[in-house]
């Protein structure tokens, strides 16, 4: 009988015990219920930083940045670029060229005319101060062969008069051929060109502006 008393007294207790353990851990928290509760901390401190709430931080000597007003700028397209002017068209080289007279030469079976001057013709005859007359055209036609001597000129396009016959300026050396012929008197000017080559030639007696023939 005293035994099973015992036995009744040492269950009651088991039962309490156990009941005071299980109250204990409802009321503490879990571990996931932890992590929740710090989560939504965190999302509190997101919104609160959203709405504004922020601590200034800004140096007190830089000037706040502008607010924008929000009006959209529009870019304009870009401008176009004016065309490059054309350019120039290459001179044309004609090689060994032959003097037929003061103001034609020959290249292979092309004829080419000087343009801008007058030139001597080739049985031009010049009269000197005393009356003597000789034979200009045949002198200038020797001066442009000693000047040009078979040398490559440099011609300006131009369109033929006649199949194998073009009508253009040429240089040679860096000296326009047209030019030359009339600073030397071989030649006058044509359409108000080189006036000044025109004047020395005269003033200092070059071709056939010279006071004596050749050989008085």
């Amino acid at each position: 009988m005293r035994g099973l008393f015992f036995a009744s007294i040492i269950l009651v207790t088991v039962i309490l015990l156990a009941q005071r353990i299980e109250f204990q851990d409802t009321n503490q928290p879990t571990t996931l219920q932890t992590q929740q509760s710090a989560g939504n901390d965190k999302v509190a401190l997101v919104l609160e930083r959203l709405s504004g709430q922020v601590r200034q931080v800004t140096p007190t000597e830089m000037l706040p940045a502008p607010k924008l007003d929000g009006v959209l700028v529009e870019r304009l397209p870009a401008k176009k670029q004016p065309s490059p002017p054309p350019r120039s068209p290459k001179p044309i080289q004609w090689s060994h060229p032959l003097v037929i007279s003061s103001g034609v030469l020959k290249s292979g079976n092309r004829i080419i005319k000087l343009e801008g001057i007058k030139p001597l013709p080739l049985e031009g005859m010049c009269q000197d101060d005393q009356g003597n007359l000789w034979p200009c055209g045949m002198f200038a036609r020797t001066a442009l062969r000693q000047f040009v001597r078979g040398r490559s000129i440099a011609c300006s396009p131009s369109q033929a008069v006649e199949s194998t016959i073009l009508k253009t300026r040429c240089q040679l050396a860096g000296f326009d051929i047209s030019a030359w012929i009339v600073w030397q008197g071989w030649g006058t000017p044509k359409d108000g060109l080189f006036e000044a080559e025109l004047a020395e030639a005269q003033v200092k007696g070059h071709g056939q502006w010279r006071i004596l023939a050749p050989g008085r």
